[in-house]
């Protein structure tokens, strides 16, 4: 039997899909460091003029700068528990693209100035600047960006700060540096685990960065498009045991970096709330460059008129059939128009493209939107 399985904070656990449980061993915390303490003592009333002051004299942005790449907006902003500090969300502009960029920001009281506390490490800094829209690599270490038709741009979304994630082929890079202990991201043999170095990271933002704040509960996935899907759940993995469970993953629409806000399931799939009915789709991609469509609703297995495997719901040769197909599925069970979400998974073998790709054509032939779409993995 086909199994399939999805996570739950610090647990893998089965869905109507699948038959056992897989459990994730999380490293230990690391402790905290001090952050880094203010590098200016001139006056500053608000967080937009911190941040001009910042761009003119704090030694940290200059890579920015070297880089011709220049500040915009503020665009999200998290006050922080002991209102001393705040997690910023700035725009940065880089040539056609924009970025989101996060800060901290300090004050020694409620009534005094702001300033700088914590930037990214410099090699994130240099993997988000390094970002192409190419199908080709146009540097070595550059991902190429996963694309997709999502219209809304990331440095447009309302939203409250988040971890980025950036993984190429070969590392995993985040805003406290980069992560040499996952080289085998692309390897399909390599175990379901996380990155113990992610999860580390994840827990180093919450603690220090985020102070343990509950409400930034998201990570941004940057993810090279040709990395596997098995890839993708696995820094997944490491982020929702944390309580991250809010994943954008942000992508390129011809041009311009843009972002898909998805869910890691942070339930019991046996025990949904009353108001979730969920409509479970799986995808597996068979000989012939076939993809075949497992869909299950209130447990039972939905199936039309098909030529491909029998376990299957049905096959596609590619994906403008997709469409259709559903269409076709949804009139001869008419109880799936009830579902309010979807679960979409794929399994270790599909790339993380292609299965975006088809998770979009999902959602929109099926009018579910994207905030109501969670993401889970076939073992």
């Amino acid at each position: 039997m086909i199994s399939f399985h999805h996570f739950i904070t610090a647990t893998i656990a089965a869905s109507i899909l699948s038959t056992g449980v897989f459990t994730a061993e999380l490293a230990a915390q690391t402790p905290a460091p001090t952050p880094a303490q203010p590098t200016s003592n001139a006056p500053v009333n608000s967080l937009t003029d911190a941040l001009s002051l910042a761009f003119d004299t704090d030694h940290r942005l200059a890579i920015l700068a070297e880089n011709a790449a220049q500040p915009g907006n503020i665009l999200s902003i998290e006050i922080l528990g002991s209102k001393l500090t705040a997690l910023v969300e700035i725009e940065i502009i880089h040539g056609d693209k924009k970025f989101r960029y996060p800060l901290k920001f300090g004050r020694n009281t409620t009534s005094s100035h702001w300033q700088i506390y914590w930037t990214p490490d410099e090699a994130y800094t240099k993997a988000l600047l390094s970002i192409t829209h190419a199908t080709e690599f146009l540097q070595p270490n550059a991902p190429i960006l996963t694309s997709s038709n999502a219209t809304t741009p990331w440095t447009d979304q309302t939203r409250i700060p988040a971890f980025p994630v950036i993984a190429t082929q070969s590392s995993i890079i985040t805003p406290f540096g980069i992560i040499h202990s996952a080289k085998d991201l692309s390897d399909l043999a390599a175990p379901l685990t996380p990155p113990d170095d992610l999860v580390r990271h994840t827990t180093r933002w919450i603690t220090q960065i985020l102070e343990d704040a509950p409400a930034p509960a998201a990570i941004d996935l940057i993810l090279d498009a040709r990395l596997p899907w098995k890839a993708a759940t696995r820094l997944i993995m490491a982020t929702s045991a944390n309580g991250l469970f809010r994943t954008n993953v942000i992508t390129n629409n011809q041009g311009a970096i843009t972002t898909i806000p998805l869910n890691a399931p942070v339930f019991d799939p046996q025990q949904l709330p009353d108001h979730i009915k969920m409509l479970t789709v799986g995808i597996y991609p068979l000989p012939a460059k076939k993809i075949g469509f497992r869909i299950a609703y209130n447990n039972e297995i939905l199936q039309i008129p098909h030529e491909c495997p029998t376990e299957m719901s049905f096959c596609t040769e590619n994906i403008t059939e997709l469409p259709q197909k559903l269409q076709e599925l949804t009139q001869a069970f008419a109880q799936t128009q009830q579902a309010t979400h979807i679960m979409f998974a794929a399994p270790k073998n599909a790339s993380f493209q292609t299965a975006i790709d088809y998770l979009q054509a999902t959602i929109h032939t099926l009018q579910i939107p994207p905030e109501k779409t969670f993401i889970g993995f076939i073992q």
